[in-house]
């Protein structure tokens, strides 16, 4: 029998928030009032404040967001050898935006002189189909050198649509850590670009009407050398029921992306179980050149054995994701 070695040192203490849209999640919010100094600083405490990975935000309130190059993939290599221990990880070890860049996908490569090239791509949510699921992948050229900067103070802008977008979630990034600051609002975007660079990212989003344009994204940044700024545009639109299949890789990620919030006791994946995660993985499985999406999915039903207990060896509880106003 395998053996349950755990760090019980987080107490929940909830705040709940009401909401006049009855199309609202309800929000709550998780305090760590115990542990070391080093446990309530480290991300994602704050402060001595916990919060949920990935919350909704009303896009009325925030109709613009942004997101990094910057993940942590070891975070899904500590997680799998939680797993493979018999343990359930701590919940400060995961990291969403590390977990679904920690595999490989697709990229098509930037054209012409374009030293990026960003692809959009649009589909139901696997665990609330009537949530958009968006799929962002970027690219950058890999002809050079791995050291060599294509682009130089690069910007990112997610504007959405107010008139087809109710409420949306960044996933991954610790998003949703404050209800009055976007996490990346600091204006210095994602800084320089590497050649060769890869990045997959995922946005849910509660649509208001049945087709529509989610959002626009913006990708600014200047040339390394003529210092010319140049910018990068797409649209994310979807049309319901005249929505092409999607690809493998974003039925992967999304697989990826609901294990993370799964994990990270995110409820925003509702009724999806550990069998519904490893059986979407295996429908995205693509030519898994390296076995690593194989093992995900079995990783992903090692779960159905270790799940239990855990809130009595961790003494936490679960908390709904939150609108945040």
């Amino acid at each position: 029998m395998s053996k349950y070695f755990c760090l019980c040192f987080i107490s929940i203490a909830l705040m709940a928030c009401d909401s006049d849209n009855d199309q609202s999640p309800t929000c709550y919010y998780a305090t760590v009032s115990q542990g070391t100094e080093e446990q309530r600083t480290s991300p994602p405490y704050t402060d001595g404040y916990y919060y949920s990975q990935a919350s909704f935000v009303l896009a009325s309130k925030r109709p613009e967001s942004e997101f990094s190059n910057i993940y942590d993939a070891t975070s899904y290599v500590a997680a799998r050898d939680y797993i493979q221990w018999g343990v359930y990880p701590p919940i400060y070890t995961i990291k969403a935006e590390g977990f679904i860049n920690f595999f490989k996908y697709s990229y098509k490569s930037p054209k012409g002189k374009r030293p990026l090239h960003v692809d959009i791509e649009v589909g139901e949510s696997p665990w609330t189909k009537k949530n958009k699921l968006v799929k962002i992948s970027m690219s950058t050229k890999d002809a050079l050198g791995p050291s060599t900067i294509v682009a130089k103070d690069v910007k990112v802008r997610v504007v959405f649509d107010l008139s087809s977008v109710h409420s949306y979630r960044l996933i991954g990034y610790g998003s949703g850590l404050s209800a009055a600051e976007p996490f990346f609002d600091n204006g210095k975007g994602m800084g320089d670009l590497y050649s060769g660079e890869r990045l997959t990212v995922l946005y849910e989003v509660v649509p208001l009407l049945r087709q529509g344009d989610l959002f626009d994204l913006s990708i600014s940044y200047s040339d390394p050398s003529s210092k010319s700024i140049h910018t990068v545009k797409s649209t994310a639109q979807y049309r319901d029921g005249a929505q092409p299949g999607v690809s493998d890789d974003f039925k992967f990620a999304a697989a990826v992306a609901a294990f993370a919030l799964k994990l990270g006791l995110s409820r925003g994946v509702g009724d999806f179980s550990y069998q519904d995660i490893s059986n979407l993985a295996k429908s995205g499985m693509g030519p898994d050149i390296y076995g690593e999406r194989e093992r995900f999915a079995k990783l992903v039903e090692m779960m159905n054995f270790i799940k239990y207990g855990y809130d009595e060896y961790y003494n936490v509880i679960h908390w709904d994701d939150c609108v945040v106003y």
